[in-house]
């Protein structure tokens, strides 16, 4: 298909063929500027392209307005909606610690959520992998380090996927959608009314989690809350959906499942190769802040710029054979957790988890069964997010 036929993301067609549009668009440009969008916005799917991008945080801005955060992520998007010198000073704060040392003690508790998940579902018979095992896995942790109580877990999940359905996807609206506006403002004044309260019943308290070395640094209440919710959302629904397309991808290649079973040492290249062939964020959205012309494409200061990752990491000029699942890979480019100042801070206990998860599974199971076939998975229809709603499987104790 030529270029000049229309790449639509949130297509029903985009939704069932992401790889193949991705790769047909690989293929024709470098740049794609959409039409008919509310707002101006240019794609970009090169490997090089991107990952120069995402270094270029001058060129290409994370800073979007005030209004534009509100509507989106609200506080939460201190981080990701912002730019230095206010991201240094947060990231400055958060970044160190999720770093590998500091996130390394916390294996014990890790493995003891997971096992007790894995045990839950072990013999059970049908389970959604989604909710009954990824889910509950990575909410637990995640809830752990922010101090949310056990009865909340719940709560938590829902809110986040109920965020993540729309999440990335209204840069690409091409009418208004005041129904899903109204939707996730009233989602984000609930989650903020939630952690404006959990943080007030600590006051006076003594806490070791995470956030609690945050509130000791940050005396912003809006930024402590926004933080919150950001670990919250970003810790277990990008971690839930990597766990379920991993198993997804194994499944489908019983040869690497296999692999992987008789060579339990190969796991961290699983892991990098799971990132790379079905990395949660599709897309990453910037700014243009210049006015300039890339491949015959102008790009104008303001422009939303969509960089998209999952096309980068499949891109055959800096991936070899890049339509493989092939978890022996080595090196392995992938751009799943981003590249630049803006880099996934929780990428070590996503590695973690991830890590931890898949040992347990395939330690404890001797199969894992898809129990409706092909029907077995069923997506949350995001399209611009790798976002599982229901992935039926059995877990047959080893």
């Amino acid at each position: 298909m030529p270029v000049s036929e229309e790449f639509d993301p949130l297509s029903g067609y985009f939704e069932q063929n992401p790889y193949k549009e991705l790769k047909r668009m690989r293929e024709t440009c470098r740049a794609y500027r959409h039409e008919g969008t509310l707002m101006p916005v240019v794609s970009f799917f090169h490997n090089n392209d991107i990952r120069s991008m995402l270094q270029d945080w001058q060129t290409w801005s994370s800073q979007r307005s005030e209004e534009y955060n509100e509507k989106a992520l609200g506080d939460a998007a201190i981080l990701i909606g912002n730019d230095p010198p206010l991201h240094t000073q947060y990231r400055d704060i958060v970044a160190p610690l999720f770093l590998p040392g500091e996130m390394n003690p916390l294996i014990p508790m890790i493995e003891e959520q997971t096992t007790r998940v894995v045990d839950k579902c072990l013999g059970a018979g049908e389970i959604n992998f989604v909710e009954d095992f990824a889910a509950d896995a990575t909410v637990s942790v995640i809830c752990k380090l922010v101090g949310v109580p056990e009865a909340d877990k719940q709560k938590m999940r829902d809110m986040t996927v109920a965020i993540g359905r729309e999440d990335g996807r209204p840069v690409f609206w091409k009418e208004p959608n005041p129904e899903t506006e109204e939707r996730l403002a009233s989602l984000m004044t609930e989650m903020t009314e939630y952690f404006t309260q959990h943080i007030e019943d600590r006051q006076g308290k003594p806490v070791t989690d995470i956030l609690g070395h945050i509130n000791e640094r940050i005396s912003n209440k809006r930024h402590l809350i926004g933080m919150s919710i950001l670990i919250v959302g970003a810790g277990n629904e990008t971690t839930t959906n990597l766990m379920t397309h991993g198993l997804q991808e194994l499944l489908r290649h019983p040869e690497q499942m296999a692999l992987l079973r008789q060579n339990p040492d190969l796991i961290n290249g699983a892991i990098e190769e799971m990132l790379r062939f079905r990395g949660t964020i599709r897309k990453q959205d910037r700014i243009s802040t210049i006015d300039t012309e890339i491949d015959g494409v102008q790009i104008n200061k303001g422009d939303s710029i969509a960089l998209w990752n999952a096309s980068a990491s499949r891109d055959p000029s800096a991936i070899e054979r890049p339509e493989e699942f092939d978890i022996t890979r080595s090196p392995n480019r992938h751009l799943a957790l981003g590249s630049g100042i803006h880099m996934c801070i929780g990428n070590a206990l996503a590695r973690i988890e991830l890590r931890i998860a898949f040992r347990l599974l395939l330690e404890k199971t001797r199969e894992i069964r898809l129990t409706k076939g092909e029907q077995s998975y069923e997506s949350l229809g995001n399209g611009v997010l790798e976002a599982a709603k229901r992935f039926n499987v059995e877990l047959i104790p080893a």
